[in-house]
């Protein structure tokens, strides 16, 4: 055996349709005088959202039922099924791989890897795990276990939501203002895509829903009800944020009321500061601001966001601003999706 390693060195390259560019692998030109080419390889994806789908075993698999992990599975695995229903040729590509026994790993049915056992490579276990994965959303794809998948989680969240309405992280825990809102904020977006009534599951959802937005606006009454005997406790506007997230999307309180005084609170101190928050925040504030009805103030949050923004072929428009942070709200493709839904609205 030559005592050499093998380095492999990779390049992105992005072609929209019509386009055609060149590209140049400078390390492969910078290579030492005992280097030997081995191979190159071009990876072709046509659409990200196969990508996309192999997340779906490991979201299912999860071994932990906390109310978070039980909705993410719910909202990636109906979210999934709905674009399988809008583009049943990602199904296809699934149903044709296994009819043809080509669901195997490409580690395992790559010809130039036919000179190496691969049983005695460290690379096995990759193959292995990379082939369950593809036999698992192949039979994931399938509606009816889809359809029964989604059943039990709904029924499992229901289980772990209090009589107040609230979710808790992990069963018997305290309710959670944040995994409430981040739970009917979800459910919220599968109904605005129909895809609760997709899987006939709005008779499942309805009573979650009513009992959540009630608690919700229960704990806004407790906070400004405290703000009223003392000034001093003002409520968290982060809070206000996200609640109203949630409530701009369901029926208008009453008149006259406090919590309608509290909603109006909530407003006039984001609008205050809405050029001053975090690119993720302002996208947030420009959907509420939209939504009850204060559209030039939404629409100077959008113009400020539009003049943040950095456009390039490759990217599209994204910000720069748009970091991964060690916090739970710095997360870049959440950002980015909360910002295309700002711009959407």
């Amino acid at each position: 055996l030559k005592n050499s390693m093998l380095v492999t060195e990779t390049l992105p390259i992005a072609v929209r349709e019509g386009q055609s560019k060149s590209f140049e692998m400078k390390n492969l030109q910078q290579t030492s005088a005992t280097a030997e080419p081995y191979r190159y390889t071009l990876e072709l994806t046509s659409n990200p959202i196969y990508q996309a789908l192999f997340a779906l075993p490991y979201v299912n698999e999860y071994p932990y039922e906390s109310s978070e992990s039980i909705f993410s599975k719910f909202y990636l695995n109906s979210f999934s099924a709905h674009l399988v229903n809008q583009h049943p040729k990602i199904k296809l590509v699934f149903d044709r791989w296994k009819d043809q026994q080509q669901l195997q790993s490409k580690l395992r049915i790559n010809e130039e890897l036919k000179a190496i056992l691969i049983q005695e490579t460290p690379w096995l276990q990759e193959a292995i795990n990379e082939e369950e994965t593809m036999k698992n959303i192949a039979l994931l794809l399938d509606q009816s276990t889809i359809r029964n998948t989604l059943t039990t989680d709904m029924t499992k969240l229901a289980a772990l939501q209090s009589t107040r309405g609230g979710f808790s992280w992990y069963p018997g825990g305290n309710e959670s203002f944040h995994m409430s809102t981040y739970i009917l904020t979800g459910i919220n977006k599968l109904q605005a895509k129909g895809i609760i009534a997709e899987f006939d599951l709005t008779n499942t959802v309805k009573p979650i829903l009513t009992k959540g937005i009630a608690f919700l606006d229960n704990e806004i009454l407790y906070h400004w009800s405290r703000y009223q005997q003392d000034n001093k406790l003002k409520p968290s506007i982060d809070q206000g944020i996200e609640y109203l997230l949630v409530r701009s999307s369901y029926p208008a309180v009453e008149k006259n009321t406090p919590l309608e005084a509290a909603i109006a609170y909530f407003l006039k101190e984001m609008d205050k500061d809405k050029l001053s928050y975090s690119i993720a925040t302002q996208a947030k504030v420009a959907l509420i601001l939209n939504r009850y009805n204060l559209k030039e103030s939404a629409a100077l949050v959008i113009k400020q966001l539009q003049q943040k923004s950095v456009e390039s072929v490759e990217k599209g428009m994204y910000w720069n601003q748009n970091q991964a942070g060690w916090s739970w709200y710095e997360a870049p493709i959440e950002t980015q999706a909360l910002l295309i839904q700002g711009f959407d609205e």
